[in-house]
């Protein structure tokens, strides 16, 4: 079975269209730097997203479903977070926030 991969960078790149960016909740805030779509995942990094923006982004994925939290991990010594949780269907999320210039928020989406 192939698997086909579309990578976009730099300016102009759009939320993904494929199955796995479009269970989750699309984030309308930041700046899209870099997308890479698979036929059952998609991994998506934002630019200039404050690690506020990102918790609340965190807590609507709950509310859209995402409640079976698998891993939830902050780090004091860099200030970042990554949280994974799974919906009922079969959906992983990921979202990772990094402070930097810019702060970058990376989603991943999988389905299992």
């Amino acid at each position: 079975m192939s698997s086909q991969e579309n990578v976009h960078l730099g300016d102009g790149v759009n939320w993904p269209t494929g199955p796995a960016a479009q269970a989750i909740p699309v984030y309308t805030g930041g700046t899209i730097l870099h997308v890479t779509e698979h036929d059952k995942s998609d991994y998506i990094m934002i630019g200039n997203v404050t690690k506020d923006e990102a918790k609340a982004y965190w807590e609507e994925a709950q509310k859209a479903g995402f409640t079976n939290v698998t891993s939830k991990s902050e780090s004091p010594f860099y200030d970042g977070f990554t949280y994974v949780a799974l919906n009922d269907k079969g959906v992983s999320l990921s979202v990772t926030w990094a402070p930097g210039h810019p702060a970058t928020m990376t989603l991943l989406s999988i389905i299992l």
